[in-house]
Parts: C-alpha cells; sequence; structure tokens
C-alpha cells in the first residue's frame, strides 16, 4: 500500500469502538484498494478520483426508453401468432389453418379459441390471423394499432435458402447458449465482440452528449454491454429495486473512507489500478444516486404478484426515475425465463403467456398514468423459436425462426411485419427439417428501425450499432415500424 492509503487505513483502526472492530475494519478496506485487487504501485494526488470529460449536452432533452423482453428458453412463438383464415397464394384459396394444425398435431390450438386479428393490410398469406388465447391483451394493443408481429424472424448472417443455409450460415444454431449470445449481440462476426446491441445504441447517443441510462432486471446481459467507458455502467436490478451497497457496514462513513483510499492517481501509478479506482467510485456513487431516486419512487397500478409482474413494476419504477438519474435515453433487459418446453408444450404456453398478458397489462396502465406510453417501445424476443412437429411428450423441440412482437404508443401498429411462411410442411421452402423453419427476417432489419427511433440516425452510427446490416436490404425503418415522426 502507497503511504497515504496506509494513513486513511490507520486512522480508521484508531477510531474504531474497539480492536476487533478496528482489525475487522482494517482488512476490509485493504480489500477495496487499488493495490490489492491490481497488484500495481498506486501513487496518489490530492484530489477526489475525477469522472470522465462529460460528453456534449445534446439539445434533445426528450425521453425515449428501448426493453428487450427476452422470453429465455426458446419460445414456442408458432403458437402466439397462428394462421387462421381467409388465406390465399396467388389468389388460389388454401386452408392455412389446416396445414398448421395437421403440421403441429398435439400441440395444436384449436380454431375456436384462437383470438382472431385482422391482417388484411399487412401482405400475408392469410387475412385472418389468431393469437394464443391466453394474450387478450395482445388483441386489444393491436386493435389499437399499439402493436404489431414479426413474422419469421431470426439469427442470419446473411439472407439464405432451404439449399445453402448450411453453408451460408456462420453461428451454431438450435444451442441456447450460442443463440442467447447472438440474438443479444446482433453482431454474427463479431466486428463489435464482446458489445451488445442496447450497449451498442447507449454508446452512440452518450457520445452525442444524451443522458443514457443501462438497466439489466435480471442477471449478467449480452445486449447491455457496450464499449468500456463510453457509456454508464449497467445497473442490476431486481425484487424492490437495487440493494444499497455494504447493508452492514463496520463503521457508518466506510462508503466515503473507501472513496478517499481511491482517489485520483499520478501519471506512473498503473492503468489497472487507477481503472479500478475509477470503476469502483463510479459504482459507489451510482449506487447511492439510485437508492436515493427509489426511495421516491411509486407506481399507481397494481402490478400481479408474479415474477414478471414484479419485474415491470421495478421497470415502471427506473422509468418514474430518470430525471432523477439524469437519463433521457433508458435501454432496459428483462428476462423471463422457463419456455424450453420439450414437454407438455400447451400447459407450459398457457401459464407463462398469462402472466405475460397480465403483467404487460399493468405495465403499459402505468405508462400510461405516467404519461410515458408514447415513449417506450418494448419488443418481445427468444433465441430461437420452436420445431413446429411434436415429440413423443407432448412438446417441442430447438428450431428457429420464430414470431415476436413490438409495441409502444408510437408503433405503427395493427399490422404484421416480416412474412408468415406460406407453407408449414415439411416440403415447404421454408423448412430445413425435423419441422425447423428458416427465417426470412433478420434481427439487424428489426433493430434498424428500432435504433432510428431512438435517435440513432447516421449511416456510420448505424452502421456501429449494427455491423452486419449491410448484408440485408430491406431494413425496417422508424417510420416503417413507428409511422411518420
Amino acid at each position: 500500500l502507497n503511504i497515504k492509503s496506509r494513513r486513511i487505513i490507520e486512522d480508521a483502526y484508531n477510531n474504531a469502538e474497539d480492536e476487533a472492530s478496528g482489525l475487522r475494519l482494517a482488512q476490509q478496506l485493504i480489500t477495496t484498494t487499488a493495490e490489492f485487487n491490481s497488484n500495481n504501485l498506486v501513487e496518489m494526488i490530492n484530489t477526489p478520483n475525477q469522472a470522465p470529460a462529460p460528453s456534449p449536452v445534446s439539445t434533445d432533452t426528450s425521453y425515449k426508453a428501448v426493453i428487450m423482453l427476452f422470453m429465455e428458453g426458446g419460445a414456442d412463438t408458432f403458437n402466439l401468432l397462428v394462421p387462421h383464415s381467409g388465406c390465399h397464394i396467388d389468389s388460389v384459396a388454401k386452408d392455412m389453418y389446416q396445414e398448421y394444425q395437421d403440421v403441429r398435431g398435439s400441440v395444436a390450438l384449436s380454431n375456436a379459441e384462437l383470438l382472431q386479428i385482422d391482417a388484411s393490410s399487412s401482405m400475408q398469406v392469410c387475412e385472418t390471423f389468431g393469437l394464443h388465447p391466453e394474450i387478450p391483451y395482445f388483441k386489444q394493443l393491436y386493435d389499437e394499432h399499439d402493436l404489431l408481429f414479426l413474422a419469421n424472424v431470426g439469427v442470419l448472417t446473411e439472407p439464405v435458402d432451404k439449399i445453402n443455409w448450411l453453408e451460408k450460415t456462420r453461428t451454431a444454431l438450435f444451442t441456447h447458449n450460442h443463440q442467447l449470445r447472438v440474438v443479444q449481440q446482433v453482431d454474427p462476426f463479431k466486428l463489435r465482440d464482446g458489445s451488445g446491441v442496447l450497449g451498442r445504441m447507449a454508446d452512440v447517443l452518450t457520445r452525442s452528449g444524451r443522458g443514457t441510462g443501462l438497466i439489466s432486471i435480471a442477471r449478467e446481459s449480452y445486449a447491455l454491454v457496450g464499449e468500456p467507458g463510453v457509456s454508464p455502467s449497467i445497473n442490476f436490478v431486481k425484487g424492490d429495486g437495487l440493494l444499497p451497497f455494504n447493508l452492514r457496514p463496520t463503521v457508518m462513513d466506510m462508503n466515503s473512507i473507501m472513496k478517499q483510499l481511491n482517489a485520483e492517481t499520478t501519471v506512473m501509478s498503473g492503468l489497472f489500478g487507477k481503472t479500478w479506482s475509477e470503476t469502483l467510485k463510479e459504482s459507489l456513487d451510482s449506487n447511492e444516486k439510485v437508492n436515493a431516486a427509489m426511495e421516491k419512487s411509486f407506481v399507481t397500478e397494481l402490478f400481479p404478484k408474479t415474477m414478471l409482474g414484479s419485474k415491470m413494476k421495478l421497470a415502471s419504477r427506473m422509468i418514474q426515475m430518470h430525471e432523477a438519474l439524469d437519463s433521457n435515453r433508458d435501454v432496459f433487459y428483462m428476462r423471463y425465463a422457463g419456455f424450453d418446453s420439450h414437454e407438455e408444450t400447451t400447459d407450459t404456453l398457457h401459464e407463462l403467456f398469462s402472466e405475460m398478458n397480465d403483467a404487460i397489462q399493468a405495465f403499459v396502465s402505468e405508462m400510461k398514468h405516467q404519461g410515458e406510453w408514447d415513449n417506450i417501445v418494448l419488443l418481445g424476443a427468444s433465441e430461437f423459436g420452436r420445431a413446429l412437429l411434436s415429440n413423443s411428450v407432448e412438446g417441442t423441440d430447438h428450431g428457429w425462426s420464430g414470431n415476436y412482437f413490438l409495441m409502444g404508443g408510437e408503433v405503427n401498429g395493427g399490422q404484421i411485419y416480416g412474412s408468415f411462411p406460406e407453407d408449414l410442411t415439411e416440403s415447404s421452402p421454408y423448412s430445413i427439417g425435423k419441422g425447423r423453419m428458416l427465417p426470412t427476417t433478420s434481427w439487424e432489419q428489426v433493430w434498424n428501425g428500432i435504433a432510428q427511433w431512438f435517435g440513432v440516425k447516421d449511416e456510420a452510427d448505424l452502421d456501429y450499432v449494427l455491423p452486419n446490416r449491410h448484408k440485408f436490404a430491406d431494413h425496417f425503418s422508424d417510420e416503417d415500424l413507428f409511422g411518420p415522426l
């Protein structure tokens, strides 16, 4: 330890109420120093650790938030959106629902229980589609033009077909760990290695002078990781919010002492030690700021006492706090697990979709009460869809493409984007065998329009956020997904 740190720790030891407390405090403080965590020699100067120089301040102070609701496990979304009636191919009528029922077998939903939606303006194979019976609020949002569906979406490195998909696909398919990472990063060739699509969006806007916030209502998230040192650190929150750091400090001013031990260092000190000290101070300051704001936040809606209900409630409180946190662009990652339905797919989806429907209904009501619904976009995604064929235990196995949803007050809803497959059989040009459907829309095409709506407008910035977007010609724009802004 450097001389100054030794003196700080010695003073803390001497001021403790007894020898045992002093010894414990000294040991705890040593573990927070840059020397302990980096093995660097550190020489401090007599100023606090300074925050990085701020970016230019943007004149756009409007607020927006993007939420990625990740249905982890591989959601069977061909039972979220189902062909119903009024189906034609080149003006020739086709019973797509019967084909769906024949292919899906024991996991098929009955025609009578589907919630019908009008897709006549969407250029799809059917004029009417059906929604899973447990998501009636999704139908309401769709009918109110606040929700759209994204048909047959999945991970693609470039457009492929039934013949060349294996040759041209550069990511490992059908596995949770690889696909979860690739869907959240949207960087299949690792040109921005280690970062995620939400993190890169935040980086662009941070550099432009906007206040940004990155919030994970989950465990770790690939999606929120950005370029080191650009955007603020990720806030990991759960339950009732963010736990205060060091709930039982040995002395009341322990955080203050830790900041003294990690003050600004000279240029001759080690880079790793400097990085540790800056990161620790930023974490302590952020923790204190979020907790102070959380104490004043509240919601008016009654949220379901479910896992997703609690997460939606927490997101609502964080959105309400954005001014206190100096943020006008927030990105959220929200994990909703349990969709790996190798067995009993029907029961699994009934339970999970019902919980999702009720949680989102409370969230939307709260956003409208806060006056933020027009400023929110929520994207439902999953690492992959599931095979159309049912297995021997009433379940479905890992697939490729899926059908997802986008909602928000400015969403150009009441439509289905992408292309729902016109043929669901094994002989279909979209089938690669075992009931796995080949995607016709990439995640790059979807995120392009979301990023533009969020404020990423320049082509170079869009290329930074979506490094592989040049492989696809037909990107959705903000005007496609959200209408004229």
